[in-house]
Parts: C-alpha cells; structure tokens; sequence
C-alpha cells in the first residue's frame, strides 16, 4: 500500500473514533495497513479508549517483513491480552502470505 493510502486509512479511523470516551468493540480488516494504524491509536491514546478489538492481520504481504510481535507488544503494553488465531497449511513455507486473527482484550 502507498503511504497516501495508509494515511488516509489512519485518518478515516481517527475521525470515525473522534472524541468518543470509550468503543466497546472495533473490527479492524484495512488489508495490510493494521500495524500502522494501531500504532498510531497508540500514540495518540486512542487504544486505550478501546475495550475490545478483533484485527484481521495480514501477515507477509511483503514477503520479508516480520511484524506481529511489534504490533503484539503494543497490545501488551496497554493492558490488552489477545488470543490469535490462523489457519496453518502444512508444509510452512517461508514468507508464505498468511491472515492471522487477533482478538485483543482490556484487562
């Protein structure tokens, strides 16, 4: 994805969370853009207004990149815990595209 294009994923969900003190529940499927986005809910303490969160996470569109554990880590460090799910073919293959469900929780 352009740059342009994730910044506007980004901006559509800042706006669509506005000034709001608390969301129940987000549903997150932006094809391969999730780190960015919950990184940027991060820092501007958006994620902590969120109680529940299910984040379908493309894993290796690109490949190469290996990022899960950052965006797990953000979870961790706000007070989330998570439960994941993928389905898993076998034999793995290395860089193979994979959807990765992430159901994070307040704790």
């Amino acid at each position: 994805m352009e740059f342009e294009e994730i910044k506007s994923c980004i901006v559509v969900i800042l706006l669509g969370i506005g000034n709001k003190e608390r969301i129940d529940f987000l549903k997150m499927d932006i094809e391969g853009v999730e780190d960015s986005v919950i990184r940027e809910l991060f820092q501007t303490g958006k994620l902590n207004i969120i109680r529940e969160c299910v984040v379908e996470y493309h894993h290796h569109i690109e490949p190469k990149e290996d990022s899960l554990s950052q965006t797990l880590k953000i979870f961790e460090g706000s007070h989330f815990g998570y439960q994941i799910y993928s389905h898993v073919g076998i034999p793995f293959s290395r860089g193979k595209f994979q959807d990765i469900l992430i159901y994070a929780y307040k704790k």
